[in-house]
């Protein structure tokens, strides 16, 4: 006969149960998982969310800036290359059955710099999706200094804004310092007050410089009071654009985890949410962001980048990201398919270095514009995120421990 099947003993039942609480311990096997994180959706090229990098123009100096932001020749994007990328999200919402658009205000400058040219995209999206009877969502990136009434206009036209802010006024104004030179925290926080007196949802995007503890956690105390403020999202400075005449460079490695780290326990005390881009234990897939769909990414010169970050044809990053160009000879697009294939293929199974890594199934492979090539990855990141996702998966195995332990013994 065989043996009998093993029954648990209760200490070990509520073990497992407190690890189903906690999202630790899914019925689905382990192999289930990893089919379902190795078959990304089959979709042709049909971007539905549009991203305008507006203009090259800006009212900070940012001492990182990728794209150097106020410095460059002074281009917004033309109106007739904008309505005809908004015809083409919207024709393919029909195609692809879809009840939804997206517009996306992000950087390249600082949008709000080239007033006039935002609100008119805006209200060319809204306009153009409303007849077509799709619903739509607009969101904004933004530094913050902002006049009252661009304020006032951002609360009722924006169902989501992130404002970048990198930390306490010195860390700031050190930072993210006006074109003039003089400091942009106050300006800044004024914006978000005017947010929170409105209840207007907003989050914080903040690049961390190798800072004290004792900093960042002041910051996630300060922003914490704002009841409006969802989170904050850190990421180590990376070295491009600005940094090269600035002389500011990331942060160790080690340093990043410790800040975070320190960040993470305050805004627990808090009861606030921080997070990386790099690190989400319950994330579960093959491909990092939208670089991988591609993007639909406009910048101020017409071109189509896959990248947020990766705005002109200067950049060395350029040949990878940047796959196609507004023509306005022709009135429309130009883009390169076979670029956009290999775009596709960005995909952690696809990099050998991650082939048994622990972490690429939540890492996904991480940024590909911070890597050194489109095979490869960026090492320090890597490390960071290995650190830090290890983070995610021990802490509630030990909480689930001691609510075992606390509550059988």
């Amino acid at each position: 006969m065989g043996a009998a099947p093993r029954t648990f003993s209760s200490t070990e039942r509520k073990f497992v149960q407190n690890l189903r609480r906690l999202n630790l311990l899914s019925r689905s096997s382990s192999s289930e998982n990893k089919q379902k994180a190795r078959q990304p959706k089959p979709l042709p090229f049909a971007p539905t969310a549009l991203t305008l990098l507006l203009t090259t123009d800006c009212n900070l100096r940012c001492v990182y800036c990728y794209s150097e932001g106020g410095d460059r020749e002074n281009r917004t994007i033309p109106r007739e290359a904008i309505q005809k990328a908004i015809d083409i999200i919207v024709e393919n919402a029909f195609k692809t059955k879809t009840d939804t658009v997206y517009l996306t205000i992000h950087g390249g400058g600082e949008p709000t710099c080239a007033w006039d040219a935002l609100v008119a995209a805006v209200n060319d999206f809204q306009n153009k999706a409303q007849a077509a009877g799709l619903r739509h969502a607009t969101d904004i990136s933004t530094n913050g200094v902002l006049s009252n009434m661009q304020r006032e206009w951002i609360v009722k036209n924006m169902q989501s804004i992130q404002v970048s802010l990198d930390g306490i006024e010195e860390i700031q104004n050190k930072q993210r310092p006006k074109a003039d030179g003089s400091g942009s925290y106050a300006d800044v926080m004024k914006t978000l007050r005017y947010f929170e007196e409105q209840k207007a949802r907003f989050c914080i995007r903040s690049t961390v410089d190798d800072i004290s503890p004792s900093a960042i956690e002041s910051f996630v105390t300060e922003l914490s009071r704002f009841s409006c403020c969802t989170s904050i999202h850190l990421e180590p400075l990376f070295f491009c654009g600005r940094c090269k005449t600035s002389g500011f460079a990331p942060p160790l490695a080690e340093s990043f985890i410790k800040l975070y780290r320190a960040a993470v326990q305050k805004a627990d005390e808090m009861r606030f949410r921080v997070w990386y881009s790099g690190v989400n234990a319950e994330r579960y897939k093959t491909r990092y962001c939208g670089v991988c769909d591609p993007n639909f990414c406009l910048t101020p010169e017409g071109h189509v980048t896959a990248c947020y970050e990766v705005s002109s044809l200067d950049d060395p990053r350029a040949a990878y990201f940047i796959y196609g160009r507004y023509d306005p000879n022709h009135h429309h697009f130009i883009l390169n398919e076979a670029m956009i294939r290999e775009l596709q293929k960005r995909d952690v199974k696809n990099i050998p270095f991650c082939s048994n890594c622990f972490c690429k199934y939540h890492c996904a492979a991480d940024c590909a514009a911070k890597a050194s090539s489109p095979e490869e990855i960026n090492n320090d990141r890597c490390k960071i995120n290995r650190e830090l996702t290890m983070d995610q998966i021990v802490a509630p195995l030990m909480k689930a421990l001691s609510e075992t332990s606390d509550e059988t013994f």
